[in-house]
């Protein structure tokens, strides 16, 4: 388990969030005039919305299946080292109710 590893972002995301921003940057500076800009401002986002709930619901499931990766692999470790540690009690069980060899 490498729990110091960071994952990588979605390659969608940075994407989206830079298509974004150049767009509300286009629409800021554009040589229209302030209802034009408005509305294509609004257009943008209401194509653009469907994508970035597109792109956060497919980060949200990565996510989950992390998630449940990362909670398997704890449950079996878990259960290694209880076998390990009973494995131990045993032999110590056993070492000490062995008569001393002389």
């Amino acid at each position: 388990m490498n729990l110091g590893r960071r994952s990588r972002p979605e390659p969608h995301i940075p994407f989206l969030l830079g298509l974004l921003v150049g767009g509300v940057a286009v629409a800021l500076f554009a040589p229209f005039a302030g209802r034009d800009v408005r509305r294509r401002v609004s257009e943008a986002a209401k194509s653009g919305g469907g994508a970035v709930a597109d792109g956060w619901r497919k980060t949200r499931e990565s996510a989950g299946a992390v998630a449940a990766n990362l909670m398997e692999q704890g449950k079996e470790r878990v259960k290694d080292e209880t076998a390990r540690l009973q494995s131990a009690v045993q032999a110590a069980k056993t070492a000490y109710n062995e008569p001393p060899v002389s």
